[in-house]
């Protein structure tokens, strides 16, 4: 998990750089762009893939095999 922590690191620092924030104490609300939120509990409906739904045939599984007790 320290992987995905230092990633995130990185990405923040980055991004900080380019807005031009020195530090956490420079940033401010007028620094995010939130055009792309939709609606006001923030979320975005995803679309359904309805492309696939005839396209494709199911999937069975394979057949169970019955296994008799040798006694």
């Amino acid at each position: 998990m320290l992987m995905e922590f230092q990633l995130l690191k990185d990405e923040f620092e980055m991004n900080m750089r380019l807005i031009g924030a020195a530090s956490l104490k420079d940033l401010n609300p007028s620094m995010v762009d939130a055009r792309g939120l939709v609606g006001h509990g923030h979320v975005q409906t995803v679309p359904s893939d309805t492309l696939g739904l005839n396209a494709y045939d199911s999937l069975s599984g394979p057949k169970e095999r019955v296994v008799r007790a040798k006694l």
